[in-house]
């Protein structure tokens, strides 16, 4: 994340606002799992005038390189301090349409450097209580990480989401608690994994700024890069840990 050299009224006005927004509705639909999820215009029409009314404005910039969709996301305040971060996926065809299918699910997403999270509706059920038997692995809706809110299936983001995507659905095919979903997220990890390079590592570590994207990247790494990356990735976590308390 990128910020000004001071930031001190942007977060007494991002304070003000956070106490007055309210989590947004969920008003799209998803298909397989009969659920709904808030779509960009519903966040954007709630939080616009908000965001306004305390000095504080919105920029979203598409930035990617061709081949990755990327989405610069900039929070600003009228006194020029700012906060920026850029997130970034792969589209499911590096087409018009893919990279612009990409584009909207990095700018919702990319909403959370202002705290949006949008309401679960009255009618939704838990994960436990869906019935997967006849959906399609990929089709399934991730359900957790930073991927619980953004509508993507476990297919979009084993093929969009990078090293990273890959990252959250080996942790589902180890780790989660409904053994049924346990089997699903473990077919799409077995279609899509591939072994990370340490350069990739060593880059992302230099710059990693995120807990769960750590915890992530530290699921794929094969016995060797655990040994080579281990103590780094550990003292990193701890740092963030420290940061996040």
């Amino acid at each position: 994340m990128d910020r000004s050299e001071e930031i001190n009224e942007l977060a007494a006005a991002l304070s003000k606002f956070q106490g007055e927004f309210r989590a947004v509705a969920k008003d799209a639909e998803n298909p397989y799992f009969k659920s709904k999820y808030a779509d960009l215009t519903a966040h954007l029409e709630v939080a616009l005038p908000l965001l306004s009314k305390h000095g504080l404005s919105l920029l979203q910039m598409p930035c990617g390189d061709g081949q990755d969709a990327a989405m610069q996301t900039m929070l600003m305040h009228e006194s020029g301090q700012y906060i920026s971060q850029i997130d970034r996926m792969k589209p499911a065809k590096n087409d018009a349409h893919g990279i612009g299918s990409a584009d909207t699910y990095l700018r919702r997403y990319g909403l959370s450097i202002y705290g949006a999270y949008a309401d679960d509706d009255d009618g939704n059920k838990a994960v436990e209580e869906e019935d997967y038997s006849k959906i399609p692995a990929e089709d399934i809706l991730i359900d957790f990480g930073k991927y619980k809110d953004m509508g993507l299936t476990l297919g979009e983001v084993a093929t969009r989401g990078g090293h990273l995507g890959k990252g959250y659905i080996k942790w589902g095919a180890f780790n989660h608690k409904n053994l049924e979903l346990r089997a699903k997220f473990a077919e799409v990890w077995a279609k899509h994994s591939d072994p990370l390079d340490n350069t990739y590592i060593e880059e992302f570590l230099q710059d990693a700024n995120d807990l769960s994207e750590v915890t992530a990247l530290e699921s794929l790494l094969t016995d060797e890069q655990e040994e080579n990356f281990g103590e780094q990735i550990a003292a990193i976590k701890k740092d963030l840990e420290i940061n996040n308390a």
